[in-house]
């Protein structure tokens, strides 16, 4: 029978909270697309008649590209078990993302298998991963067109407070437009702006 490593990548979506996670099961719980990737792998395993012996679920460093660093940490961790075949969900071949070409160097060198993202039941509904990102794009822009609201509550909170600000601003439960706790230097940086 053979034997596959489940590889789980993802980006971090510091607004929404998602800055990381402990293992594959918490990762799995908190991230839709790690538990799809997940749950795709499985099924290829189980109809290759072969068993996902193996995971590791990863996050990406930037909201917005794959880095050489998480690429190389994937690589280092999927090469301590050459006995299995790597796989790997590619979602930029069918959504026209920009392709992570130090991963796809690394995973092929690994003799890694690449699936195609397709629509399937997960969680007892239908999961469309295309329609899932163009949802996340959405969201993103109703976010960002909340920026200025964001910046009169900061202001407000931080009118009349003593310092230190950035510890005023946490303690408050306000965190940066972009999910981020504050510190001196982006309160700074903010108030500057």
């Amino acid at each position: 029978m053979k034997g596959y490593f489940g590889v789980y990548w993802t980006f971090p979506v510091p607004w929404v909270g998602l800055t990381g996670f402990h293992d594959v099961e918490h990762a799995a719980r908190i991230s839709r697309t790690i538990r799809y990737q997940r749950e795709v792998i499985r099924r290829f395993a189980t109809f290759e008649r072969g068993t996902v012996e193996a995971e590791a679920a990863f996050m990406e460093q930037a909201p917005d590209r794959g880095t050489p660093e998480v690429a190389a940490e994937i690589a280092q961790t999927v090469n301590k078990r050459p006995d299995l075949t790597p796989v790997l969900v590619d979602f930029a071949e069918v959504l026209g993302w920009r392709r992570h070409y130090e991963l796809k160097k690394r995973m092929e060198a690994a003799r890694a298998v690449f699936l195609l993202p397709d629509e399937l039941l997960m969680d007892g509904q239908s999961f469309d991963p295309k329609q899932h990102f163009r949802d996340w794009a959405e969201r993103w822009s109703t976010h960002a067109a909340t920026k200025d609201d964001h910046r009169a509550t900061i202001l407000a909170a931080v009118k009349d407070a003593s310092p230190p600000l950035a510890a005023h601003l946490n303690q408050l439960g306000l965190r940066t437009h972009t999910g981020k706790e504050w510190t001196s230097d982006n309160l700074r940086k903010f108030l500057k702006g």
